[in-house]
């Protein structure tokens, strides 16, 4: 018997969505997903793009397996049928979901449909730019995120060759060794070793396949844990940044200031329920 699978309109999610906005047509949202959360296969009704925030799962799209990861940046057409499951500290996405008008106007003006799938860094930037217009919305936001909108639309219709078909199967190995390392220093051409390829080809494929190099998958990584680590223990900020895998509180404040637009006093404050921390 053939399993029903689940159609998902504009605005609908699995996670629970913490912001969202409609501008001009389009629907951006940010939601959040629960520690190892399990999403059957669904389809989505509208087209839209998609952008890890934090943490990371692995799609089941087309009958292979992608490594979601922060920073990986995709677009589903209309009708794309796919499933997911969250790795153990679950995470956030970011999307903007397209209504009718925007596909039409993509038909009548013959501009090429965006690339199907991962996307390229380009894209990704785009993405983050229109994220952080939700996050900080005000009388402006509307005209720059049409704006944004539709350089995206453009660009990630121009990148056909950002992606592969699939990627290799070495990929796996990485992304286990880059979870289970990221706190350490280590050189690209320690996880090239792990993977059985030369450093060029692996930063090549990791960027086509993620949309991002591994250093930036990295830093990335360190502070996610270093999130965790200020909301879930006392331990002081630069113990915080010693275990994240950053050389003390000074880089690891820079460093999380940009990635999450919050120091990590302020993103404290913010989230910890464990009262003051250890001296």
């Amino acid at each position: 018997m053939r399993t029903r699978i689940q159609r998902l309109g504009p605005g609908e999610f699995f996670g629970g969505v913490m912001r969202r906005q409609e501008v001009a047509g389009l629907l951006l949202a940010e939601s959040e997903h629960a520690p190892s959360q399990v999403i059957p296969a669904h389809e989505h009704a509208p087209a839209h793009f998609c952008l890890g925030l934090t943490g990371g799962c692995v799609e089941r799209i087309r009958g292979r397996d992608v490594e979601c990861v922060t920073g990986t940046a995709e677009f589903h057409p209309v009708g794309t049928k796919h499933s997911s499951r969250w790795g153990t500290h679950g995470g956030r996405c970011f999307t903007i979901t397209l209504d009718d008008d925007w596909i039409s106007r993509l038909a009548l003006e013959s501009t090429p449909p965006p690339h199907t799938g991962v996307l390229d860094a380009t894209s990704r930037d785009l993405l983050t730019r229109l994220h952080r217009e939700l996050v900080a919305f005000d009388p402006c936001s509307p005209l720059v995120i049409e704006g944004l909108a539709l350089a995206l639309l453009g660009t990630a219709g121009r990148s056909r060759r950002a992606t592969p078909r699939g990627a290799p199967a070495w990929m796996p190995q990485v992304e286990e060794y880059l979870r289970a390392h990221f706190a350490q220093p280590f050189r690209v051409g320690a996880v090239a070793q792990v993977a059985g390829v030369a450093p060029v080809s692996l930063s090549k494929w990791y960027r086509r396949v993620h949309g991002c190099t591994i250093g930036e998958r990295v830093r990335a990584m360190r502070v996610d844990h270093a999130a965790r680590l200020l909301t879930t223990s006392r331990l002081s900020i630069t113990q915080v940044a010693l275990a994240s895998g950053f050389v003390d509180h000074a880089h690891l404040t820079k460093t999380f200031k940009r990635l999450r637009q919050l120091t990590p006093s302020d993103y404290r404050a913010r989230g910890s329920l464990l009262g003051p921390p250890d001296r």
